[in-house]
């Protein structure tokens, strides 16, 4: 039988990124909707984000964390209940490829909107807005905690990564399933972290990592 938390995780991941009313620009759609049910990762794949000296870690920081470290951006917010998506977004201008960075939390993130999710993408030339503003200096350099970030080559990404639990077309998935110490159960609760990313000419273009727990 599928544990809650992957249920929770699939209904999350297939429904909550689609589209935001206004001038919010939302995060790329992730590739896969069940891309968990083949953990390999004996490990997590990454369980933190590094902006400067501020480090992200999933369900722990939150998006007013993230905010008062930048000391700019606003939260977005699209969905309800397992739909529910809000983010933060940020934009890197550098003269080899501009960056946008969303840092994300969904319906397991709580009231206090702890980081579920972070997505990367090397995007095409674009101005700064008031819904993703530019990422600070002191906030640079950024890099996922496996030290790998977009521009990485895939060959040292798989290097670090290891055997992949899905990889169609130029996309390949990073899975990981366990416990985590907690009254929940007797054994704990249950945790997923994944890091996926896609690739063109041999260097990534998206990343989309993240990390939940329930009982």
């Amino acid at each position: 039988m599928e544990r809650p938390v992957l249920k929770t995780l699939s209904i999350a991941l297939a429904g909550a990124i689609s589209s935001f009313a206004l001038a919010a620009t939302p995060p790329p759609k992730p590739p896969f909707k069940t891309y968990y049910e083949n953990p390999l990762s004996k490990k997590k794949p990454t369980a933190s984000f590094r902006m400067g000296s501020f480090e992200v870690v999933f369900e722990k920081t939150t998006l007013d964390m993230v905010i008062k470290a930048a000391n700019r951006g606003q939260v977005a917010h699209q969905g309800d209940a397992a739909d529910s998506l809000s983010w933060v977004c940020y934009t890197i201008k550098r003269r080899a490829q501009n960056e946008r960075i969303w840092i994300a939390s969904g319906e397991m993130g709580g009231s206090e909107h702890a980081v579920t999710q972070i997505i990367a993408q090397v995007v095409a030339p674009a101005d700064y807005s008031p819904d993703c503003p530019a990422l600070p200096k002191e906030l640079l350099p950024v890099s996922f905690g496996n030290a790998i970030w977009l521009g990485t080559e895939m060959d040292r990404a798989l290097s670090i990564l290891g055997r992949p639990s899905v990889q169609e077309g130029s996309w390949w998935a990073f899975d990981y399933t366990g416990k985590v110490p907690g009254s929940c159960s007797p054994e704990g609760y249950d945790i997923v972290n994944w890091f996926m990313f896609e690739s063109k000419k041999g260097r990534l273009t998206t990343i989309h990592a993240g990390q939940i727990s329930s009982c």
